[in-house]
């Protein structure tokens, strides 16, 4: 009687996840005046599809991803002649490590 059910999608043996669990681990983060081209070329390395832009403080700005990228090169731009800023979406929502999944 004194157990509570388990969260929808949650079973009562299995915790929830939290941030912390499911980052990239370390972290890799672009500069707001990071070329266009260092950006691609540390996703492709890295094998991710998107990394947070971060000024030197930590505070994160925005986020740039491979679609971000295909969009500038389908424009017929050239990767060097922009930065990680010019291209982010701003105004991130972030999470503390240990907030916990809702799934």
């Amino acid at each position: 009687m004194g157990t509570k059910p388990a969260a929808a999608g949650h079973s009562a043996a299995t915790p929830a996840l939290t941030a912390k669990d499911i980052m990239h681990k370390p972290v890799i983060a672009a500069t707001p005046q990071a070329s266009l081209r260092d950006v691609a070329n540390l996703l492709v390395t890295s094998e991710i599809s998107g990394m947070p832009v971060a000024r030197p403080d930590g505070r994160m700005v925005g986020v740039v991803t491979e679609s971000d990228i295909i969009r500038v090169l389908i424009e017929g731009k050239r990767l060097e002649t922009l930065t990680a800023s010019d291209v982010m979406t701003g105004a991130p929502i972030t999470v503390d490590v240990d907030t916990r999944s809702k799934r």
